[in-house]
């Protein structure tokens, strides 16, 4: 009993200690803390995330987790847990009927009854599924049945990439997701590492690149979504954690698998000395064309920009370029996928090029692995899980996400080292990018 009630004082401690190093770091950048009721955007939502704030905030969130589940009682944590799915549904309801649109226009709030008549949705279906996500800080309840947004709520809009990506998770993989048991216990998919024989498939009846290509605006989609989900990684600093900087004028990257490039073109606005290339399939090098003449205009003005179309399963990229920049890409691919795309990347590669893979690194919750991968990546304090638990759970959600949809996964730095190793990469150096690491690796 005392082991136990030390290690709810270690986490308690571990709280404090972290909520005190967040209060200095706003009070160093001299920003405010944000309120749950603000629907503005605060100045850290689009920018870098200091490494000291970062840590903070993963042993708040993954101490706060684990403190929450060992003082409740576990049958009440596993009911919850497997009733989260609902959240999911709720969400993607209040996005399809644009109730965070709506509720823009009205500050003050409005009534569940004048919210239905502006969807469609009965009045009393409507409500509870508002308390619902209320209840979990995702809009905000001011009188009974009265609503307004918050700080959660207002990314919930078509024009909001993150909100596409919440509503693209809603929807193909939460979907996929509901047949993930039914495909493990089928023997003829079980043992299968086929894009063709997962939940995805077994729900849809298609693979999910042929499901795209079959609804071309769901790939559309997905394509925005992935700009969303830079922002929950923190694209500032997954860029900053590079020295990019340090390249000469004129440097080029290529952005291999790019899809609009979004990436890339924060790098190439961010670092005037480096010029871009995006490379993608056909269909979606011509989407990443509109995107950059939208939100990049003054890139594509100084032709610092090109678009060229590319099967990485089956030719290299522009040869020659100084840097190859391959993002959440490998974690699409089997093994076998995986060694195609980056011999392909090599074969291209000068003497002094270098390949920037940007994924992000598996641990085991153990922290018992080999000293090589343990000192890849920093572990969590004592009491916490190694991997730092609910502080790091985005990484972990989608690798089961790349299983369902894929057969696919996240992989663990030895894996990706041992992946290039097959392409003919030597291993240079890791960088800490914040949510993601950044390998570097030379032919």
């Amino acid at each position: 009993m005392e082991a136990t009630f030390a290690d709810l004082d270690k986490l308690v401690a571990l709280i404090t200690s972290a909520v005190a190093d967040l209060k200095d770091e706003h009070r160093r950048m001299q920003y405010p803390f944000p309120s749950l009721n603000d629907t503005q955007p605060h100045p850290l939502d689009s920018q870098h995330t200091p490494p000291k704030l970062n840590q903070a905030i993963q042993t708040i969130q993954g101490a706060c987790a684990q403190l929450t589940t060992m003082v409740t009682p576990p049958s009440h944590t596993l009911a919850r847990r497997a009733l989260e799915c609902l959240n999911s549904a709720c969400t993607r309801v209040v996005i399809e009927v644009k109730i965070a649109d709506i509720l823009k226009d009205h500050p003050e709030g409005l009534h569940v009854s004048e919210l239905a008549g502006k969807t469609g949705v009965h009045p009393q279906k409507l409500g509870r599924i508002l308390r619902l996500l209320a209840t979990n800080h995702c809009f905000r309840e001011v009188r009974k049945d009265v609503y307004v947004n918050n700080r959660l709520s207002m990314l919930l809009t078509p024009e909001d990439e993150v909100g596409v990506y919440v509503h693209m998770a809603g929807d193909e993989m939460y979907k996929s997701g509901v047949y993930l048991c039914e495909t493990l216990l089928d023997k003829n998919l079980s043992h299968s590492l086929e894009p063709d024989k997962t939940a995805f498939t077994r729900f849809y009846g298609k693979t999910l690149w042929d499901f795209w290509e079959e609804h071309p605006r769901n790939r559309q989609r997905f394509q925005v979504a992935m700009a969303g989900w830079a922002q929950v990684e923190n694209m500032h600093s997954a860029e900053r954690g590079y020295p990019w900087s340090a390249a000469p004028p004129g440097t080029v990257l290529c952005e291999v698998v790019g899809g609009l490039g979004h990436m890339s073109m924060h790098i190439a606005r961010r670092h005037p000395n480096i010029n871009v290339i995006v490379q993608d399939l056909e269909s979606i090098v011509n989407q990443a064309i509109g995107y950059w003449n939208g939100f990049g205009a003054e890139l594509v003005e100084q032709d610092r920009v090109d678009f060229l179309p590319l099967d990485p399963l089956v030719e290299s990229p522009v040869e020659d370029c100084d840097y190859y920049y391959v993002k959440h890409v490998l974690h699409h691919w089997h093994d076998e996928g995986a060694v195609t795309i980056l011999s392909n990347v090599r074969k291209v590669m000068k003497p002094s090029s270098r390949l920037i893979l940007q994924e992000y690194i598996i641990q085991s919750t153990a922290g018992d692995a080999c000293k090589e991968e343990n000192d890849s990546l920093p572990r969590a304090p004592a009491p916490l899980l190694a991997n730092y638990g609910e502080g790091k759970i985005n990484r972990y959600l989608l690798d089961i996400t790349m299983l369902t949809c894929l057969n696919s996964k996240e992989r663990t730095f030895l894996e990706y080292k041992g992946l290039c190793e097959r392409a003919g990469l030597k291993f240079v150096k890791m960088y800490d990018c914040g949510e993601l690491s950044a390998l570097e690796f030379k032919a």
